[in-house]
């Protein structure tokens, strides 16, 4: 039996069932999002430079020129910085230390933008085919992990979404009237928040998004909704005001910094390691939009028949040439493709809604096995990870949530038997919250051994060697430093850790041991004996992705 050929046909639901919906989307959102917010410590590399970035604005006052210590931090705009200070200045002073009031600006805008998937979808396939795509966003590891983190991608693609929804509005319904203000307000004041977020991103998805809808339909009357003349100048209102200080302040290294650098380098370089080939998000998208990216799979034949009917192509133009962009970029990272995500989802929706009884037929069912065997696998895997990387058993609970993720496989196996879809999607969604939860929640706030700043903090806390040292480190560069031991510490390597000791007042060198031979070189040249460690803290540097070991050194006599 072949997948049903007929395209949905986008309804309207009743106002409590939506709103029941919606409900349900926040709570199984805020399931897969809040567990670990306020208990993994900062993360290197991004999110500890964010935070510390927007540590340093609160306490400085300098809401126009970001800094991490002492250098201006240019690669990004300023919308990220604040809001994060905003809900940082609003917790109050006691608060400006702790990490999970920095991520609240991604747990809020992972959690809308599952929310606006949902009426986006609602507007292209009905209601069952919205609430799915929705829930396989939620359920998708990637946007759990950014919801976790204090930087842009969150928050960018909450803006995103929001260009998107006003788009798949206006197109849907683009032989009727164009609608008065409002969409054209939220569109351009979206893309406004979005420009100061992250620049280019989503005026990149909403443009590819209308440019191949206009080559294929060589039509673009429906975008007259838009209204570029009122919207243009509110979205510049919101841009320009911070773009004008920031180049006054910086004289024009924003610019040099964050399109010369950071943007234009993506595209032609690997940069921090992270070039890879054409096909590498596909590949890994595997993992990171699990188990949503199995459905999509399943799904695909039937989007492939249903290619001309309108909702699946505008879904199709928002994913395919945004996606293909970022396979040509030299420098890759997952989250790259996460504006696009919830196409691909909203179609599976409206592929299982279109076929629900037939759709775990055959290969599909092997493929959505596969899902399910993979939620198996992690409940394996995970605290075996944490044991190989600690060295100790993970916490009771973490076994426990682990066989109720081996429950939940074998119950979604036992669903694709009985060809019952949508109970075994449910399960595979329950699968990966569960995941997230043992993860986030359990094993990476007490994997302890990735958390080398907060550890080093507290081992000088306990040495107290002096009241008010100055610090330096050598080998490990990372900006979650700054956010453990303050702004004032300085970086370099072994030989320059021998030069900071040598002068008369209390100071502390960690030391990574591979730079031993530099400092004690430099420390013979001065004619200094080497001091004896105090104290060693070895772990894994998420930054470098090497395991370190650093030795705590100072000038004053043990």
């Amino acid at each position: 039996m072949t997948l049903d050929r007929a395209a949905p046909t986008p309804s309207k639901p009743a106002e409590p069932s939506r709103r029941l919906a919606i409900a349900l989307l926040v709570v199984v959102s805020l399931l897969s999002f809040l567990p670990g917010l306020f208990t993994i410590p900062p993360v290197d590399r991004d999110e500890a430079r964010f935070a510390q970035a927007t540590r340093q604005m609160v306490e400085s006052g300098d809401y126009i020129t970001p800094r991490l210590g002492e250098e201006p931090r240019y690669k990004k705009p300023i919308g990220i910085y604040w809001l994060q200070a905003g809900v940082v200045v609003t917790a109050g002073p006691a608060r400006v230390a702790e990490i999970g009031y920095y991520r609240l600006p991604s747990l809020v805008a992972a959690v809308f933008s599952v929310v606006v998937t949902y009426l986006i979808g609602l507007s292209l396939f009905g209601p069952s085919a919205a609430l799915t795509g929705a829930i396989l966003l939620a359920a998708a590891p990637l946007l759990g992990f950014e919801a976790h983190l204090a930087k842009t991608d969150a928050v960018n693609m909450l803006a995103a979404l929001l260009c998107q929804l006003v788009l798949v509005r206006l197109y849907m319904n683009r032989t009727q009237d164009p609608p008065r203000f409002t969409p054209a307000l939220l569109f351009w004041g979206a893309m406004g928040a979005g420009i100061l977020v992250k620049g280019p991103i989503v005026p990149m998805l909403s443009g590819l998004t209308v440019l191949t809808l206009i080559f294929i339909d060589r039509k673009a009357a429906w975008l007259r909704g838009l209204r570029p003349g009122l919207g243009i100048p509110l979205m510049l209102l919101v841009v320009l005001p911070w773009l004008i200080a920031v180049l006054v302040h910086s004289g024009g290294d924003f610019f040099r910094e964050s399109i010369g650098h950071d943007l234009l380098g993506k595209v032609s370089t690997g940069q921090e390691s992270h070039g890879k080939p054409p096909g590498w998000h596909l590949l890994t998208g595997l993992l990171t939009y699990w188990p949503g990216s199995f459905v999509v799979i399943a799904a695909t034949p039937w989007v492939w028949r249903n290619r001309g009917d309108a909702a699946v192509r505008f879904c199709l133009a928002w994913l395919a040439p945004f996606w293909i962009a970022f396979e040509l970029v030299v420098t890759k990272l997952p989250h790259y493709t996460l504006p696009a995500a919830p196409a691909a989802f909203l179609m599976a929706g409206a592929a299982i809604a279109a076929t629900a009884p037939v759709f775990a037929k055959g290969w599909r069912r092997f493929v959505l096995g596969l899902a399910a065997g993979l939620g198996l696998l992690l409940a394996l895997a995970l605290p075996f990870a944490f044991h190989w990387y600690q060295s100790a058993l993970p916490p009771f609970a973490a076994f426990a949530i682990a066989a109720l993720i081996l429950v939940a496989g074998g119950l979604a196996l036992h669903q694709l038997i009985g060809e019952k879809t949508l109970a075994a999607l449910g399960l595979l969604a329950a699968e990966a919250i569960m995941a997230q939860a043992l993860l986030f929640g359990l094993l990476m706030p007490q994997a302890d051994r990735f958390w080398i700043a907060p550890r080093a903090a507290e081992t000088l806390k306990q040495l107290a060697i002096c009241p008010s040292p100055r610090i330096f480190i050598a080998g490990m560069n990372e900006a979650s430093m700054l956010f453990a031991l303050g702004k004032d510490i300085t970086f370099g390597d072994g030989a320059a850790a021998a030069t900071f000791l040598d002068a008369p007042d209390c100071r502390i060198a960690l030391l990574e041991t591979r730079q031993k031979p530099a400092f004690q070189s430099n420390l013979a040249a001065l004619g200094k004996e080497p001091p004896e460690a105090r104290a060693s803290i070895d772990g894994f540097n998420l930054g470098s992705g090497k395991w370190i070991t650093l030795e705590v050194v100072t000038n004053i006599p043990h």
